[in-house]
């Protein structure tokens, strides 16, 4: 019974403990900063939505292509980009944290141009 009491002392105090984690309230902190809420630009077959789109440096810039083939988009500022090749149904993420304008276009329809202006 002597070694039966400091087991039963530890398996007491270790059921107190889980029950007063279980209850212990979370506490919700805001912090500051955060990231920007994402844009995003269709490609479509003979246009992108929106064509051109104003928006704060370090946004993030999602383009989606919604056509059936694979899209090479080029950018006119390397800055930016170079050229990025989006399958059929997937996306590319641009994300930088540089003020500037940047153009782009499709090298399956280069008369079809967009544009970004990344504002400070």
């Amino acid at each position: 019974m002597k070694r039966q009491v400091p087991a039963l002392v530890f398996f007491f105090i270790a059921y107190i403990l889980l029950l007063t984690s279980c209850n212990k309230e979370k506490e919700i902190t805001d912090l500051p900063g955060g990231n920007l809420p994402a844009k995003y630009i269709d490609i479509r077959d003979s246009t992108f939505s929106p064509a051109s789109l104003t928006t704060v440096a370090g946004t993030t810039i999602v383009f989606v292509n919604n056509t059936s083939a694979s899209r090479k988009l080029v950018s006119h500022n390397s800055a930016f980009f170079d050229s990025v090749i989006v399958n059929s149904g997937k996306f590319f993420t641009l994300k930088k944290d540089i003020d500037g304008n940047l153009e782009f276009h499709c090298t399956e329809r280069p008369a079809t141009i967009g544009s970004i202006t990344f504002t400070p």
